[in-house]
């Protein structure tokens, strides 16, 4: 883990983990492509084990480097459910660099999962293997965006000082 400073403005004023409940969402939705209660039980709790333990980890790191901070802002501001009255501005503006160079990968991580939540569910209709070609269509190209823009950055054309 590192952390230079504190994060307790924009989101994070909001909610202590908001990506972890980001994930939750989109990988709830991988779970709900196939409309299972057994699988989203199984999801549900799997997802909330592992979280939590990280969650609980990234917290005590935060708790020893920042002891004072951290004890203010987790005071009044929740873990998991969001209460959005204690909004403060972003100390940071967006920077769609930034956003790009950290989250490329996402894009082709859920062509991937749809590609094979689609093919396996053809596989358990009809044991064949017929991929969708929309779904081979955005398979392909976000693993050419996927690799366009690692070239990208690579070459430090997404660097923004002080991010």
């Amino acid at each position: 883990l590192v952390a230079n400073s504190l994060n307790t403005t924009g989101i994070y004023s909001v909610v202590r983990h908001p990506l972890y409940i980001g994930n939750f969402f989109l990988w709830l939705g991988f779970a709900m492509f196939h409309p299972s209660w057994q699988l989203i039980t199984i999801f549900v709790l799997g997802f909330w084990l592992y979280y939590e333990r990280i969650a609980f980890a990234e917290e005590e790191f935060l708790r020893r480097k920042f002891p004072q901070a951290f004890l203010k802002w987790a005071s009044t501001t929740p873990a998991i459910l969001p209460r959005f009255s204690g909004w403060q501005a972003p100390a940071l503006p967006f920077c769609w660099k930034t956003a790009v160079r950290r989250e490329y990968r996402a894009v082709l991580g859920m062509a991937v999962m749809f590609f094979l939540l689609d093919t396996a569910g053809d596989w358990s209709l009809d044991r064949k293997f017929t991929p969708d070609p929309i779904y081979v269509a955005a398979l392909l190209t976000s693993a050419m965006l996927d690799l366009s823009i690692r070239w990208i950055a690579k070459r430090r054309l997404l660097h923004v000082e002080g991010r």
